[in-house]
């Protein structure tokens, strides 16, 4: 029974923990796309993201990097 429960748990803890990084990545990727009108390297950052099969990852890092300097 601990098993079962602990697998239930767990389960719905990924699957909430997938749901949460998909937000921040659709999040992320609008703002990318508003600001890579105006800085070429976010456009060199697109363009490598798209040859590399979409590594959404570094998109929100860029994204990150850019929140905490203008902090």
């Amino acid at each position: 029974m601990r098993k079962i429960l602990f697998f239930f748990i767990s389960f719905f803890i990924l699957l909430g923990a997938m749901f949460i990084w998909s937000l921040i990545d659709n999040y992320a990727q609008e703002f990318e796309n508003k600001r890579s009108t105006a800085r070429s390297n976010s456009l060199k950052m697109n363009e490598e993201t798209e040859r590399d099969g979409g590594a959404n990852h570094r998109i929100f890092l860029l994204w990150f990097y850019r929140y905490a300097r203008e902090i």
